[in-house]
């Protein structure tokens, strides 16, 4: 009889353990559609239902089908915060599980059943007119009962529409190398990529707009995210000594819109002729080298050169760039020792 009612109460036990519900292992996923560079204030400032809300975000849940809640939670770091702050915090009501986008939160069966907010800190966001800083959101697969059982969360960062870009280099009517003119910019939060845009300004009646818009510029590239270049490697077609030079940086600052575009103020520089020493050595070296031509035109380029009517300010080598000084020098030793290396003579 003992011995029956052991078997007995051990099955009554394993039937115990094999009828009890086993709770499910979730997971949770959150798809922020970032970058989020601006976002409508009614993204942030949310009524009780959340109604109103754009679609920034997707909710993946698995398993799918049984009663749950959902908590969010929207942290906020000041650009010059050390930490992130609570800012709002929401729990719904018991819902099948399922996949949803947070415009449907309010809009659906997935109803709102309380909402804690931060009013300074919602405050505060509201007197930056648009969301600025870095963005945390949370959230959290509960129990009907509200025990957590799954977490995910990510960061985003969003923009100022207030804020600018600034062209750092070159300053303002400097004087540059045309060889190397190193041009650096403010980085701007939530930039994806910069384009850098340089064209010559012909005359002064030209307006900076007028003349980096007019003809086919010398830059016009995306450079993707860095802040600083060297400008002789990104032009499409050579510049010139003397030439007085545009610049514009614009920032690409991806949205859920499309792309925005945060553009510097234009500036301008001016790109250095070669040094008077090395312009009277070319004048008074090439008078030998044309001596040497018993050509009508080597001999109007050489009386041009003479009465100051002409001068030669710059050479370009079969490449199309620039000598340089110690290059233009090594050249014209060359032609002096070989003038057979001169072809001919002709105007342009």
């Amino acid at each position: 009889m003992r011995k029956i009612l052991f078997l007995l109460g051990a099955l009554s036990v394993f039937l115990f353990a094999f009828n009890k519900p086993i709770e499910a292992q979730y997971t949770v996923n959150i798809q922020v559609f970032d970058p989020l560079p601006e976002i409508d204030w009614a993204a942030f400032i949310y009524a009780n239902n959340l109604e109103g809300m754009p679609r920034i975000m997707r909710v993946t849940i698995n398993p799918k089908g049984d009663l749950i809640k959902f908590q969010g939670r929207v942290q906020w770091k000041k650009n010059d915060g050390v930490a992130f702050q609570d800012m709002l915090t929401f729990t719904t009501e018991p819902f099948l599980a399922r996949d949803f986008y947070n415009d449907e939160i309010g809009n659906s069966e997935i109803r709102v059943e309380n909402v804690e907010t931060n009013s300074d800190l919602i405050s505060e966001n509201v007197q930056l007119g648009r969301p600025a800083g870095s963005y945390r959101i949370i959230g959290s697969v509960l129990t009907p009962e509200g025990e957590a059982l799954a977490t995910d969360s990510k960061d985003m960062e969003l923009t100022n529409p207030s804020q600018t870009i600034t062209i750092l280099s070159p300053s303002q009517e400097s004087l540059q190398d045309p060889l190397s003119v190193m041009a650096s910019w403010s980085q701007v939060l939530g930039a994806s990529s910069y384009k850098v845009i340089a064209n010559v300004r012909k005359n002064k009646s030209e307006s900076f707009e007028e003349a980096l818009k007019s003809g086919t510029p010398y830059i016009d590239k995306d450079v993707g995210n860095i802040t600083v270049v060297n400008l002789r490697n990104l032009l499409d077609r050579e510049w010139l000594p003397g030439d007085e030079i545009v610049l514009q940086v614009i920032a690409i600052i991806p949205g859920p819109g499309g792309n925005n575009e945060l553009a510097s103020d234009i500036i301008n520089f001016h790109l250095m002729s070669l040094q008077p020493e090395t312009i009277e050595f070319i004048n008074s070296n090439f008078e030998e080298v044309f001596l040497f031509f018993d050509d009508a035109v080597a001999y109007d380029f050489l009386n041009r050169l003479r009465n100051g009517s002409l001068q030669i300010k710059n050479i370009i080598g079969p490449d199309g760039k620039p000598l340089t000084s110690s290059e233009i020098i090594s050249f014209i030793e060359y032609l002096k020792n070989n003038p057979n290396g001169i072809i001919n003579f002709r105007k342009l």
